[in-house]
């Protein structure tokens, strides 16, 4: 595993503690030599990733498991005292193997690590619960991480409510070296297969790709911690997730009233209790389950009314949290479908205006296209009833303006050689004159007639 490698595995651990790793690797990274014995005088003391050995009090073994947790040991664990759960789990196996051990503590105080390595040391914990009593306690910290491994064990204890426990959350960085390399004059390409291969690649700043896929992998781990605390623990996964698995840290008496640890007891207390084979009672979020198997929801809601009225808003909140992202995705789709289809239907909308157009009222017309409602139907009686108006406007002023000419009735020659329309326009105006009523029912005089055909240069029919 490389150092980038390591900066950018998700992580199960408070965010402080991930900066004060993340401080130690870059300094690695830039080039610089990490001064241990500046780092032993700043703690005020030596440095060492010597793992504790195992110890056993009248049959009970105690395993410790201190400081940051790694799968394999590896630069960290010396500067910051981690601990490797590969040697963890060996040395679990090797008390579980040992007929002179009775019982096994898991002697706690870390404030989680690397996902690499958790599900394997919580399978051999769960594996030697089935036939040796093993449990786990902690006097400072048991998060994250720890948390989970905790958790497995039969049951957990903590010495007093200061110490800290949950931070049941997943964690990761995206470094850009990008900058780094150009002050070096180095670029650095590399050729992928697969869209996301490289999506969230160190030599680039965080694309938006990049990182929704570190995200759906930070997910899907959260998840997993949050089904094996509801297994381990006995607790509702849907009140594991909105009551616990929001990442805070939570203190000893907190801890206690949600089910993550069964009580107080200090480390000679669990091992007195193992050694004289007491049993412990299963922890009290458990033996809730047993009792409330013949609960119903009407004898819920009749004899704790607010316990009914908290689940209630619980399964709310639930099914909004499940539904939302399915919610935001179909909005998105539906977004752009409407924005396509409402594009598509007001081209139509103006194409159709511009189809029904009459010469003369472009104005009108330009309001219509623009206004984003008329339709083409009410757009074209609007055109009509403007060019109506239009014309009776031209004739009042005609009829106004133009002398009233009598045309006397004339019989129409037996025979026409000359064809209507080869007749010359003041013909062709009076012979429309005389052949439709229409046209004189309209316009009522032919001087009117005359003169509006005369403007139009055609027609009028």
């Amino acid at each position: 595993m490389t150092l980038l490698d390591v900066l950018s595995a998700p992580w199960v651990l408070p965010q402080a503690k991930l900066d004060e790793i993340r401080d130690v690797y870059l300094t690695h990274l830039r080039g610089e030599k990490i001064d241990i014995r500046k780092i032993e005088a700043q703690i005020g003391g030596p440095l060492s990733n010597e793992h504790p050995e195992v110890e056993v009090f009248n049959g009970v073994a105690v395993v410790s498991m201190h400081g940051v947790m790694a799968k394999r040991a590896n630069l960290f664990t010396k500067v910051s005292g981690g601990v490797s759960t590969e040697i963890v789990g060996k040395e679990l196996r090797a008390a579980a193997n040992d007929n002179s051990v009775k019982a096994i503590i898991l002697d706690v105080d870390s404030p989680g690590g690397e996902v690499d390595g958790i599900k394997g040391i919580c399978r051999i914990i769960r594996e030697i619960a089935t036939v040796k009593p093993i449990h786990s306690f902690s006097d400072g910290s048991m998060t994250s991480g720890a948390q989970w491994v905790a958790a497995s064990c039969i049951n957990s204890w903590i010495e007093s409510p200061t110490v800290y426990c949950g931070s049941v959350g997943v964690v990761t960085t995206h470094i850009d070296i990008s900058e780094q390399e150009k002050r070096h004059g180095v670029k650095t390409t590399e050729i992928s297969a697969g869209r996301l291969k490289r999506a969230a690649s160190s030599y680039e700043p965080l694309s938006v790709d990049g990182k929704e896929s570190i995200e759906s992998v930070l997910n899907a781990i959260h998840k997993v911690f949050i089904e094996d605390i509801s297994e381990f623990r006995g607790l509702d996964p849907l009140l594991v997730r909105h009551t616990i698995a929001d990442g805070r840290l939570i203190l000893g008496k907190e801890s206690i009233q949600l089910g993550l640890v069964n009580g107080y007891k200090s480390l000679n207390q669990v091992i007195r209790d193992l050694a004289d084979g007491v049993k412990s009672e299963p922890n009290f979020k458990q033996k809730e389950v047993i009792e409330m198997k013949n609960l119903t929801i009407e004898k819920l809601q009749k004899e704790n009314p607010e316990v009914y009225e908290q689940a209630v808003k619980i399964g709310v909140a639930s099914v909004a949290a499940m539904d939302g992202e399915k919610y935001a995705e179909g909005f998105e789709t539906g977004k752009a479908e409407g924005v396509i289809e409402g594009r598509d239907n007001e081209t139509s909308r103006i194409k159709a205006i511009e189809e029904s157009a009459i010469a003369g009222h472009d104005e009108l017309i330009a309001e219509m296209k623009f206004d984003g409602e008329t339709s083409a139907d009410a757009a074209a009686g609007k055109i009509l009833k403007a060019e109506k108006v239009k014309r009776e406007s031209i004739s009042a002023d005609i009829e106004s303006d133009a002398n009233q000419i009598d045309v006397p009735a004339a019989d129409a020659p037996e025979h026409v050689e000359t064809p209507v329309e080869k007749l010359p326009f003041a013909d062709q105006v009076e012979a429309k004159w005389k052949a439709s009523e229409k046209v004189r029912d309209e316009f009522r005089t032919f001087g009117v007639y005359k003169s509006f055909c005369e403007k139009k240069k055609a027609i009028i029919e």
